[in-house]
């Protein structure tokens, strides 16, 4: 535990980090790519760009990030499904098209 008189705790005015809770956009695709490599590196990483390009045509208000002094520092990919079309059984490459 932190001795908070020696270690005080960091202070959201702190000018070390400037977050930004904002929109994903294609120029973001090297962070995300980054991230996405780590993230889900024991199913083969990163979407190519033309699926992620993809997802941001289609559903753009649903990709959200943070960033942090102009990196992308975490996100949310989102997809809306069709429950009429696709039900409760379906799998990813289904809803997306593969996108």
């Amino acid at each position: 535990m932190q001795d908070r008189e020696t270690n005080p705790a960091p202070s959201i005015d702190d000018p070390t980090h400037i977050f930004e809770l904002r929109y994903l956009t294609l120029e973001d695709y090297d962070d995300v790519k980054e991230l996405m490599d780590v993230v889900y590196a024991q199913v083969g990483g990163a979407w190519p760009q033309k699926n992620y390009q993809a997802q941001l045509n289609t559903f753009p208000e649903g990709q959200i990030c943070i960033e942090d002094k102009g990196k992308v520092i975490a996100a949310a990919i989102s997809v809306i499904v069709d429950y009429d079309k696709f039900g409760d059984k379906h799998t990813y490459d289904e809803i997306t098209g593969d996108a």
